[in-house]
């Protein structure tokens, strides 16, 4: 998603999501079906640091190769969680970031 967001630039993360059938198979996808996916091509994780230091928005999720956190409305990191692999911590980003749209 954050390569397609890049390359159309005429698109939004949501219409992306929605494109990519998430919501429909989202009780489907768990971590570990993500990290199978980023396990054929590890340079989509650097897509997705690349997406997060981007972003210039709060509230928002953030992830830095080894920690994923939330940036609440004034800026403050809540819900840090450190990871040793970075597939696991660039799954879990995905997920969040994915839950959150669908519930914004």
């Amino acid at each position: 998603m954050p390569l397609d967001f890049k390359r159309r630039g005429d698109v939004s993360m949501m219409q992306l999501l929605k494109e990519s059938g998430y919501i429909e198979s989202r009780n489907d996808i768990d971590k570990d079906k993500i990290i199978g996916y980023l396990k054929k091509d590890k340079s989509i994780v650097d897509a997705w640091i690349r997406y997060s230091e981007d972003q210039r928005c709060t509230p928002s999720w953030y992830f830095n190769g080894q920690t994923v956190g939330y940036l609440n409305s004034s800026g403050k990191s809540e819900k840090e969680e450190h990871y040793d692999d970075p597939l696991m911590g660039c799954a879990s980003y995905i997920k969040l970031m994915m839950e959150d749209l669908i519930e914004a």
